[in-house]
């Protein structure tokens, strides 16, 4: 049994050391590419930008994505929905490609597989023409942050 344990530890080590693990940025690399990121969205073109239709249906656009996205749909519980607001995120900060659109936040109580309510989330959609492109519930942090990809969703002040 003992030798079983230590030929597990054994290869555990072993194929833990192939790991490839990625070299840790300094904070002037960081600031670096922050710094580089800030020039070049400085250069996008905001104003004269194609942000498609303007989603004047995006009340319900936003339900029809609870109605086939909820466990229980019939049981939602709409907060506000925001007013569409012309916001674009950079789909791949390499290659450079950035979506126009219309950001709206909705919050939504709904109940769960248990029958009881979940809580009310703050949801942020990103629509273009019509469809909505990308969609979070804001409760989902990364590194201790409300961001989705390049993008701070903010649905208590603004989106």
């Amino acid at each position: 049994m003992k030798s079983k344990i230590i030929a597990l530890l054994t290869a555990a080590l072993t194929l833990g050391g192939c790991v490839n693990v990625p070299k840790s940025l300094s904070q002037e690399e960081i600031d670096a590419r922050i710094n580089e990121t800030k020039a070049w969205k400085k250069t996008l073109p905001v104003a004269n930008a194609d942000y498609g239709s303007y989603p004047s249906d995006s009340e319900l656009l936003l339900k029809k994505y609870f109605s086939k996205n909820l466990k229980d749909p019939e049981s939602a519980r709409y907060g506000d929905f925001s007013k569409p607001i012309k916001r674009y995120f950079i789909r791949d900060e390499k290659a450079r490609d950035v979506v126009y659109g219309y950001a709206v936040c909705v919050s939504v109580n709904a109940k769960n597989s248990y029958g009881g309510y979940t809580g009310a989330h703050d949801y942020w959609f990103f629509i273009r023409n019509g469809e909505i492109v990308k969609s979070y519930d804001t409760e989902e942090i990364m590194f201790g942050v409300k961001v989705w990809k390049n993008y701070l969703a903010d649905c208590k002040n603004g989106v």
